[in-house]
């Protein structure tokens, strides 16, 4: 739904923000499990982790992209969020 006063579409805007918050999520928890198997010694796994986090943040963020410059920028900020939400959770604060 298009704002006349703005014409923003706020709905695509949110919905980009739950999507990048839950991406965020996803993105960087499986960054330490990626640094473990690097460490363990097994990079074609470690490799195929990162390919996949990686195709996967392109793919979402082109998709918003898609729907104009403020869906992208709230899907960005969902993915800022969910960063922050991984570090506390794992005791490291920026």
């Amino acid at each position: 739904m298009t704002t006349p006063e703005t014409g923003i579409d706020w709905q695509n805007a949110v919905l980009a923000l739950g999507a990048g918050f839950l991406l965020g999520l996803a993105f960087f928890a499986t960054l330490r499990r990626n640094a473990e198997y690097y460490a363990q010694g097994r990079p074609l796994t470690a490799g195929a982790i990162q390919t996949l986090r990686f195709l996967l943040l392109g793919t979402i963020l082109l998709g918003a992209a898609q729907f104009g410059a403020i869906p992208l920028l709230t899907c960005t900020l969902g993915l800022f969020a969910g960063r922050q939400v991984v570090m506390r959770f794992t005791g490291r604060e920026p």
